[in-house]
């Protein structure tokens, strides 16, 4: 029926996949919403990350680059480490919207070594 179609479609947009982190790899373990994580906004130059701690049973957002104050909380929805164009084609499908953060902003040659350091970051996984 149209309110479970709703339902899942809201399901899918606010869930945020739960990972159990090992070191620099995680784990997928699902999916969930929660009443403050879920509300955190997207940018490809995050702030924070989060993860589930299992033992614990509950979501952990964690800093990972300093917060200015007043400087919005920000995770990053699809691996950042995905070149733009991956990240973008995520973001289109499953959230349905286009990002204009700082970084799918960047002028060609920034773009360029932006893109590099990615790859090379990736490399060393």
């Amino acid at each position: 029926n149209q309110g479970d179609t709703r339902n899942m479609g809201l399901f899918h947009t606010n869930a945020i996949t739960l990972k159990q982190m090992d070191k620099t790899e995680g784990r997928i373990l699902g999916a969930a919403v929660f009443p403050t994580i879920s509300l955190i906004n997207h940018s490809c130059a995050p702030n924070v990350a989060w993860s589930f701690n299992q033992g614990r049973n509950e979501a952990e957002v964690r800093v990972i680059r300093e917060i200015s104050e007043g400087e919005e909380i920000l995770a990053c929805y699809t691996d950042p480490l995905l070149q733009r164009a991956e990240r973008e084609k995520i973001l289109k499908s499953k959230y349905n919207f286009v990002c204009d953060c700082q970084v799918c902003f960047l002028s060609d040659e920034s773009l360029a070594e932006n893109e590099k350091l990615r790859r090379e970051i990736t490399g060393l996984k």
